[in-house]
């Protein structure tokens, strides 16, 4: 797949989610998974890849969760490095909702399992990152809110503070607003946006079609037409 994308001019940004009872140890995974993807993509172009996006949605045991995949972010960069692999690059995909400011009349507002850790949030983006690790941050950003746009959501400067802290550039593997049906503008003012925000924008990716079972996202009508010129555009390289 990552290979068609490239042989038709689109840039693939490829997020696996692990194999059931993976052990953590198993490193040889990892170097599998990888080499074959170079290889696979190596003659081609580039390749960006995240393993086991939105980990803040998986949560069963919290304390073993963040330590699985923080282990596993460091194996999968360890394999990269150790295969001396060079078009591919390496980003954790997370919540917007991670980022945002805790409710403080509700502070398990995202998840009541998490720790409640003195001074921080229920959600602290700080368990899904390593430091040294990662070529750039990438973030799934909604805005459920019709009366309000993308570009009114909170967790976006939030997530844009987070990712200059680390010095790193940002890319929204997902992103919707409801908004945007009834303003298809919102569209156009969000890319816009991107083309000089601080952190740089590196990927704006939205729902053109139902392949993932997303029907309130999907983008139709002038909404739709909005998208197909941003993607027109000559600062605009296709990803997938």
């Amino acid at each position: 797949m990552a290979a068609e994308d490239l042989r038709a001019g689109r840039l693939p940004w490829v997020s696996h989610k692990l194999p059931a009872g993976l052990d953590i140890q198993d490193q040889d995974w990892f170097l599998r998974y990888f080499d074959a993807l170079a290889e696979a993509t190596l003659d081609l172009g580039d390749v960006w890849a995240s393993i086991f996006h939105e980990p803040e949605n998986d949560i069963q045991n919290l304390t073993s969760h963040i330590e699985n995949w923080r282990t596993n972010q460091i194996r999968a960069r360890t394999a990269i490095d150790q295969l001396e692999i060079t078009n591919i690059a390496l980003a954790p995909i997370t919540m917007g909702s991670t980022y945002q400011t805790p409710d403080p009349d509700n502070p398990g507002k995202w998840h009541s399992d998490y720790p409640k850790v003195p001074g921080r949030p229920p959600r602290d983006p700080e368990h899904w990152w390593v430091d040294g690790i990662f070529d750039f941050i990438g973030i799934d950003l909604y805005q459920k809110k019709t009366s309000q746009g993308i570009m009114q959501s909170p967790a976006l400067p939030l997530g844009e503070a987070f990712a200059l802290s680390k010095n790193v550039d940002i890319g929204y593997a997902e992103w919707g607003d409801q908004q945007a049906f009834s303003t298809p503008e919102n569209i156009r003012d969000f890319f816009e946006h991107g083309l000089t925000s601080v952190p740089r924008t590196v990927a704006q990716a939205w729902y053109d079609s139902d392949v993932a079972g997303t029907h309130e996202w999907v983008l139709f009508g002038e909404a739709l037409d909005v998208f197909h010129s941003i993607m027109a555009d000559p600062n605009v390289a296709k990803v997938s």
